[in-house]
């Protein structure tokens, strides 16, 4: 995309340009019954892990920025489980899940 200001061009990269990322349509397109407030929650959360997780230590060198919103993004789209919970402890990337996650519930 560009932006024009006062006669100078700048360029840059649109948010979701890789498809790497969970978006307001992926929360809009999995979660009807979700309101307006609850749809941009969940996006916040995806963009709040995605940037803690990015800017620590990783233990594994292979692991890529890409790599590492893909598999988010797989985590905050995934089914809810049980019937039995509010939709706030259901979901994959709330701070109860989150407290738990593990290299291996990434892959």
């Amino acid at each position: 995309k560009k932006q024009e200001q006062e006669g100078a061009t700048t360029s840059f990269a649109e948010w979701d340009e890789g498809d790497w990322h969970y978006t307001r349509k992926d929360a809009d397109q999995n979660n009807a019954s979700l309101t307006n407030d609850e749809k941009q929650e969940r996006v916040a959360l995806y963009v709040l892990t995605l940037d803690a997780m990015n800017f620590c230590f990783w233990p594994v060198p292979t692991l890529e920025y890409e790599h590492l919103a893909i598999a988010l993004k797989r985590i905050a789209n995934s089914p809810s489980s049980s019937q039995d919970k509010t939709e706030e402890e259901e979901y994959p990337l709330s701070p109860k899940h989150l407290s738990t996650m593990t290299c291996t519930k990434l892959s």
